[in-house]
């Protein structure tokens, strides 16, 4: 009861004090909103990855190449892993291979390079996410593509009726989809039609997590094929992380450099504000409250200011950058949206929160080490 009082008598004194108020109130909102932001951005970029992949599903790729366009497969060790998903008993077989293409961006940009998948039907299959938006997908043997919803929206000419140009030739867009992940960012073409017996990657849909072991020693057996094979999901956390670091990393030097003036900022402004009320606190102090209570009762409103921030910097990003569509950048980047679930929010106001409560707990603990009658004695004079 006694810290609710005192809690409630701060917060009245803090509406005397608007200008000191409002920087604390104002400088966790800023420092909030920020790395909010990234944490968003990266969490957005993480889940076009993550939701992509499946523990049933293994991806076999070449030797030690860490990623699909750093890998080729011969037609023998194509044939070869069809022999060995077969013993496996696998449900579908998909064969990829990748190309790219400079298309012109809708704001005016400069071209950007885009990815040119080709997938099998059994690829299709293993893929019941995709959902067809406009048009129809692509038909085995001819020159067409269909665009991922993301490709649409962010590139000219990748919409029902357009032509896109690339190394193998022209394709006609006849149709438009949705995957839900980093396919959006994609077109797809048919892989025998477009790449022939190219290949760089293959997926193998083992219907099972439990076969993946006895299908990699499979593979791994061979006496003079080199195969690199991963379970899908372990293999686009790994990328999703690599890919999405960036922003974590930006989100946490711009946290530091901005949470450090924030912890100067509340510690200045509590130091100011507990300066202020000298003889009140004294008084308090001399009439049997104890210390433990003022202090609390100054960090809790403390608290409650960087809470009011914190929620104003949550809102700030989510008003700015909720649903708006990033090109994440970079040889055939993807896009997507940032994301701003529970995990996102936490991290972005976690850290920024706790590091400017601490200053202002530095503040109030310098401020109430000194002596009652001093304090009493310089209210006098």
């Amino acid at each position: 009861m006694r810290i609710a009082l005192l809690t409630a008598t701060n917060l009245a004194a803090a509406v005397r004090r608007p200008a000191a108020t409002l920087t604390i109130v104002l400088a966790a909102a800023v420092v909030v909103g920020v790395t909010t932001s990234m944490a968003a951005l990266a969490r957005g970029l993480y889940l076009q990855f993550l939701v992509a992949g499946s523990e049933d599903r293994a991806l076999v790729l070449e030797g030690d190449a860490r990623r699909i366009g750093q890998s080729i497969l011969t037609s023998e060790q194509v044939e070869f892993v069809y022999q060995a998903a077969g013993a496996s008993e696998a449900i579908n077989v998909d064969r990829i291979a990748i190309a790219g293409a400079h298309l012109a961006a809708r704001d005016a940009g400069a071209p950007e390079l885009v990815e040119i998948r080709g997938v099998t039907p059994e690829g299709l299959r293993m893929r019941p996410n995709i959902r067809m938006l406009t048009g129809r997908m692509f038909e085995s043997g001819r020159h067409q593509a269909v665009a991922g919803a993301h490709a649409t929206e962010l590139f000219r000419d990748a919409r029902v009726g357009d032509r896109i140009t690339f190394a193998l030739g022209e394709l006609a867009i006849v149709g438009t989809f949705e995957s839900g992940d980093r396919l959006d960012s994609v077109f797809l073409v048919d892989a025998g039609t477009i790449f022939g017996r190219r290949c760089h990657a293959m997926v193998v849909d083992l219907g099972s997590p439990d076969s993946f072991d006895d299908f990699r020693a499979a593979l791994e057996a061979h006496p003079t094929f080199d195969y690199g094979v991963h379970r899908e999901s372990d293999h686009l956390d790994a990328l999703a992380w690599t890919r999405s670091e960036v922003f974590l990393e930006i989100g946490v030097l711009l946290g530091a450099i901005m949470t450090i003036g924030g912890v100067f900022c509340s510690t200045n402004v509590t130091l100011s504000a507990v300066a202020g009320r000298r003889s009140e606190i004294a008084t308090l102090r001399a009439v049997g409250f104890p210390t433990s209570d003022i202090a609390a009762s100054t960090l809790l409103e403390t608290l409650l200011l960087v809470a009011i921030g914190a929620a104003m910097g949550v809102a700030g990003s989510w008003a700015l950058l909720d649903g708006v569509l990033v090109r994440e950048g970079g040889s055939r980047s993807i896009s997507f949206r940032p994301e701003y679930d529970a995990r996102a929010i936490l991290h972005g106001v976690f850290w920024s929160a706790a590091f400017m409560v601490s200053g202002a707990l530095f503040a109030i603990w310098r401020a109430l080490r000194r002596p009652v009658p001093e304090d009493l004695a310089a209210f006098g004079r």
